[in-house]
């Protein structure tokens, strides 16, 4: 160990161990991931820094070996998850609501080497969660010949946070989301039949946040009104042909803001006189 070498690079890489949850290291075999990852753990207390090795050839115990690990640093937790037994796509959420929860005091490195034989058997869930954990003493490596299954996972999976908040919205009471839907039909009111008020005729919009106007009489460019209707009023809108050739000759608006903001919206347009072109 003494004998090796390592670039500034490497070095500043390896030190990320230290500072999070969870780290994955990927390079082909032979390339010196272990010896890299054990020589950044040497001047660590031995009984801090604790290894699981997988062979291609034997039953995969690295769950049973994570479990065991998590029990010696919080026994309720260890039990926790040994209660929930096989992990699968049915318990894997209670497994990671466990590790979000779990508090260690005293700094624990658990070193997972040859993860490439064992990764299926990883639900992505648990090791978001490892990932997510709040800062404390646990410090989770994967060495990993590739990652490519789990890596085209976590680029084009949804973020677990994501999805608890998906679960919430759709099982979650109705009324918060009807007091939203009144008042995204204010909005729509304060808009659409205040410019209808003043000659414009914008239809009301169903069911989004956007409603759409063909651009008034004397104008032939979408994106010409656009400018004009900014530099004489400051509302801002956005030309249709921006979103192809059907949106060519009408705008789009969004409802972001309250009603008496639109409101105003609606009489500096009406003061500009834009609209008697």
């Amino acid at each position: 160990m003494e004998q090796l070498y390592f670039s500034d690079e490497i070095q500043r890489k390896l030190s990320g161990i230290y500072r999070s949850g969870l780290t994955m290291i990927e390079a082909p075999a032979g390339y010196g991931k272990s010896t890299a990852v054990r020589w950044a753990m040497k001047k660590l207390p031995a009984d801090q820094v604790r290894w699981f090795t997988a062979v291609s050839f034997q039953q995969d115990t690295s769950l049973d070996w994570f479990i065991r690990q998590i029990g010696s640093l919080d026994a309720s937790a260890g039990n926790a998850l040994r209660e929930l037994g096989f992990l699968n796509r049915s318990n894997v959420s209670d497994a990671a609501d466990i590790l979000s929860r779990l508090s260690t005091a005293e700094p624990c490195y658990l070193i997972l080497d040859n993860f490439q034989l064992v990764g299926d058997n990883w639900p992505l869930p648990l090791l978001q969660a490892l990932a997510d954990r709040h800062q404390d003493g646990l410090h989770v490596v994967l060495i990993s010949q590739n990652f490519k299954k789990l890596r085209s996972q976590i680029d084009y999976g949804t973020f677990l946070p994501v999805q608890y908040g998906a679960i919430a919205a759709l099982t979650g009471p109705d009324e918060p989301v009807l007091l939203q839907c009144e008042e995204y039909r204010k909005r729509r009111d304060a808009l659409c039949g205040g410019f209808r008020s003043i000659g414009w005729n914008v239809p009301d919009s169903e069911g989004t946040m956007f409603a759409w106007a063909p651009v008034p009489e004397g104008f032939d460019d979408d994106t010409a009104f656009v400018m004009e209707l900014m530099e004489k009023t400051g509302v801002l809108c956005t030309p249709g042909s921006s979103f192809g050739e059907l949106g060519k000759g009408h705008v789009r608006f969004a409802l972001p803001l309250p009603v008496e903001t639109i409101r105003e919206a609606v009489e500096a347009v009406r003061r500009s006189g834009i609209l008697s072109r």
